[in-house]
């Protein structure tokens, strides 16, 4: 039941990324598409809290699951900002 339940809790997440995704589509301005993610979160997460409780072991691995996602954008930006900086203090020290 626990496996249902936490596939269940994924596939509403994607389905949450999956209409954030249509309102990029649809050109909906980036303020508006923060705040309502946020929102959405927010409300997602109480929902979850309030339903199954923090230490349940359905959240846990829902979290897990969903974390994937999470640590591969924050994989993601250090690789991209790694090189800025060490690029952009480069041509500091080269042009002083």
């Amino acid at each position: 039941m626990t496996t249902a339940l936490t596939v269940l809790i994924v596939i509403i997440a994607g389905l949450i990324l999956a209409g954030l995704y249509v309102l990029q589509r649809r050109q909906v301005k980036f303020s508006k598409q923060v705040f309502l993610a946020l929102g959405l979160g927010i409300v997602f997460g109480l929902i979850l809290q309030l339903s199954f409780g923090a230490t349940s072991k359905i959240i846990t691995n829902a979290i897990d699951w969903l974390n994937i996602v999470g640590g591969g954008y924050v994989a993601l930006l250090k690789m991209l900002i790694t090189p800025l900086i060490f690029g952009e203090r480069k041509i500091s020290c080269v042009n002083a």
